[in-house]
């Protein structure tokens, strides 16, 4: 039995993402949710101060 070989042309590709640039999209994704939270915390002490706001005045409307 005889063997033979051939050399084949091939190409190797990798959707992966650098490690460099995942660590720059984690860092950068941090940030985004920290603003998120940032935002979602003020969202609602205004809606607390808003709360507040019309106890207070439904309580003074109703003492005079």
């Amino acid at each position: 039995m005889m063997k033979s070989t051939t050399k084949l042309k091939y190409k190797l590709s990798s959707y992966a993402l650098a490690p460099a640039v995942r660590k720059k999209f984690i860092e950068q994704e941090k940030v985004m949710a920290d603003k998120d939270n940032e935002i979602l915390e003020l969202k609602q002490l205004r809606n607390t101060l808003e709360a507040y706001s019309y106890d207070m005045r439904d309580g003074l409307s109703s003492k005079f």
